[in-house]
């Protein structure tokens, strides 16, 4: 029986393979491959094989570093595979062998090391303060008593008295005790200086103070011109320069024979006559201050004894103390006179 074909039923439907949906081409694909290439293809070229390349060498070294740490711990020491890699823009790529330390195993051995350098030092220790801390009869010695430990030698006393080399002193030595000078007192060049007036000094005259002959001051003074020639004449003396107002002593002892502040040239002066191992020695000391005077015409005095005090007066240029000595041969050089009546 035959069933007649009606125009409600669904006719059957038959994909034909060129009306199949297909997928967009990528834009790459889009360029004309007739056209030409232009610097935007280009670009888009070059980042194309760029990402390849850096995911590939991404890939790469994280295959490699997984294969490294996943050595077992009981292999210290194991030699790294060869990788090759093969890629469209990559040739393969041949590694040499290596020797790489394990890392589990690297740390281990540290702290092991650390832990025995511990113990050793804790032990080390705990012996010093063993043998520190115990007496020695507890640890198997001898302990020493006082009369032991301080008493001599046995060789000592039996060495005779001819050999010992040592100064025994004899029994029969007493001890005196030393007579010492009252009022004995000690003082320094400044201080002598100060005591004098004298401002400028420049050491201290090495004389006994119960010498026969002094120098003028206590202590050594500058000179500022000497005995000899100056400006075209003969300077017959020293000018000493101590600073005005400085006392001036007698050189040795002896008479007075002028002591006037009327002494033309020499303005307040004072003339000394002397005798000096039995010669007649004459001193002048002139350009004293005014009203310092401390001596009178005849009076004997002693060495060492205070004339005046430094001045300005008379045919005087500044503060000093113009000083003659004349002896039996005329006026000499004061210094040096001096230095020779003076010297040990």
């Amino acid at each position: 029986m035959t069933v007649p074909r009606t125009h409600d039923a669904a006719p059957e439907v038959r994909l034909r393979r060129d009306r199949i949906a297909k997928p967009e081409p990528h834009a790459a694909s889009l360029v004309d491959k007739n056209r030409p290439l232009t610097r935007a293809d280009l670009r888009r070229r070059r980042a194309a094989s760029s990402s390849a390349v850096s995911e590939q060498s991404v890939r790469t070294s994280e295959e490699e570093r997984i294969r490294t740490v996943s050595i077992p711990a009981s292999e210290a020491v194991t030699e790294t595979e060869t990788v090759s890699t093969t890629s469209a823009s990559h040739p393969a790529t041949v590694r040499s062998p290596r020797m790489t330390l394990s890392a589990p195993a690297g740390n281990h051995a540290r702290r092991v090391s650390r832990k025995l350098a511990a113990i050793g030092a804790l032990v080390v220790a705990g012996t010093f303060t063993v043998g520190m801390t115990f007496p020695a009869a507890v640890v198997g010695g001898q302990a020493l008593g006082a009369a032991t430990r301080y008493s001599a030698p046995a060789q000592a006393a039996q060495v005779p008295d001819d050999q010992i080399q040592a100064f025994v002193t004899p029994g029969e030595v007493r001890t005196e005790t030393l007579d010492r000078q009252s009022g004995f007192s000690v003082a320094s060049t400044a201080d002598i200086a100060a005591v004098a007036g004298i401002r400028h000094f420049t050491g201290s005259n090495p004389v006994d103070p119960d010498a026969a002959v002094q120098w003028p001051f206590p202590v050594g003074v500058p000179t500022s011109s000497n005995y000899g020639p100056r400006g075209g004449r003969q300077h017959e003396g020293a000018d000493f320069t101590p600073g005005e107002g400085a006392e001036i002593q007698a050189i040795a002892g002896g008479v007075v024979r002028i002591a006037t502040e009327q002494g033309g040239a020499f303005g307040v002066t004072v003339y000394i006559e002397h005798v000096v191992d039995g010669q007649t020695v004459f001193s002048r000391y002139a350009h004293m201050q005014y009203g310092s005077l401390k001596v009178f015409e005849g009076q004997n005095i002693g060495a060492g004894q205070k004339l005046g005090l430094v001045g300005n007066t008379g045919r005087s240029f500044g503060a000093h103390l113009h000083l003659e000595i004349t002896t039996d041969d005329g006026k000499v050089n004061p210094v040096a006179w001096l230095q020779e009546k003076t010297r040990d």
